[in-house]
């Protein structure tokens, strides 16, 4: 049997946790398991406090005030942690915090959609996802 996928997810809406979960359900072929975080800093204080359990994937709602950016830079910036892919999952249409999220290295940008289907077919179309659909 193939190895779990272990995805997180830090999103602070626990609706928009759970429609993710439903989606990644009915388009990954592979066993997954996903790990839902309400808050980045939550993150940030398991790396920081050696009890960071790697992912393969991370998906991150980078809410202003709830510290994404800074949980970016912190897996991006650790040589251990900076090749885990990380998919920005966001509503913010801002050119800044897209092009700060290319500059730190991210696999994707998802600007959150209105529809399910929708979101099927972006997530289809990120890389580290491409082999598990």
């Amino acid at each position: 049997m193939a190895k779990k996928v272990r995805i997180l997810l830090v999103e602070d809406n626990e609706d928009q946790a759970l429609i993710f979960g439903k989606v990644l359900e009915s388009i990954l072929k592979r066993p997954f398991a996903l790990e839902w975080k309400k808050d980045a800093g939550e993150v940030l204080l398991e790396i920081r406090g050696g009890r960071f359990d790697p992912p393969d994937i991370v998906f991150l709602e980078p809410a202003p005030g709830k510290g994404g950016f800074a949980l970016l830079e912190e897996l991006k910036g650790e040589p251990k942690l900076s090749q885990i892919p990380v998919v920005i999952y966001t509503t913010s249409r801002r050119r800044e915090d897209f092009l700060r999220a290319e500059r730190l290295g991210v696999a994707g940008y998802i600007i959150k959609p209105m529809l399910i289907e929708n979101l099927e077919e972006e997530l289809k179309r990120i890389p580290p996802l491409a082999g598990l659909i």
